[in-house]
């Protein structure tokens, strides 16, 4: 998928892939591939998946946008004034949705604020739901490190509540 506006050369925008040092993979923009890399569970594969998936992120108005893009929101069905929320759309790209959902599995193991929001709603909500929904959060980190230009900053849960703690008087 070509970016919109925007000639594309594969010798312009190669990435190198750590194992096949032979191998070159065009790419919609190195620094973009090696933000999303920053984040535990994407690897290069997914990021190149990730960005070829969204393409322009401008084209999102914010992060729910993105979210229903990629099929990761409920469904909602409401009659006489009640509002049922029942699965996942589904609608959008398959495969974004099915790369959220397998780096999120890998995230789980590795970072620690998403596996504590994982093991909060698989109380609740159940072990597929809850991996639904910690792929929505990667998504939703995904859209802020693509916005804003900056690598992800894995924090642990302490330093969450000394932060919490500094702002609070």
């Amino acid at each position: 998928m070509v970016p919109h506006g925007k000639a594309f050369s594969p010798v312009d925008y190669t990435l190198t892939l750590p194992n096949l040092p032979n191998l070159k993979c065009p790419v919609l923009g190195v620094h973009s591939t090696k933000l999303l890399m920053s984040i535990s569970g994407i690897g290069p594969f997914f990021s190149v998946l990730i960005l070829y998936e969204i393409d322009d992120i401008s084209r999102f108005r914010d992060e729910r946008k993105l979210c229903s893009y990629a099929g990761l929101v409920p469904s909602t069905y409401a009659s006489g004034g009640k509002v049922f929320h029942g699965r996942i759309t589904k609608m959008g790209s398959k495969w974004l949705r099915w790369a959220l959902i397998e780096a999120a599995q890998t995230a789980i193991r590795s970072d620690s604020e998403l596996h504590a929001y994982y093991q909060r709603l698989r109380v609740r909500k159940g072990t597929n739901a809850a991996k639904v929904a910690t792929a929505r959060r990667l998504l939703t980190i995904v859209y802020r490190l693509l916005c804003q230009k900056r690598f992800y900053e894995k924090r642990t849960i302490m330093e969450k509540k000394a932060l919490v703690a500094l702002v609070t008087p």
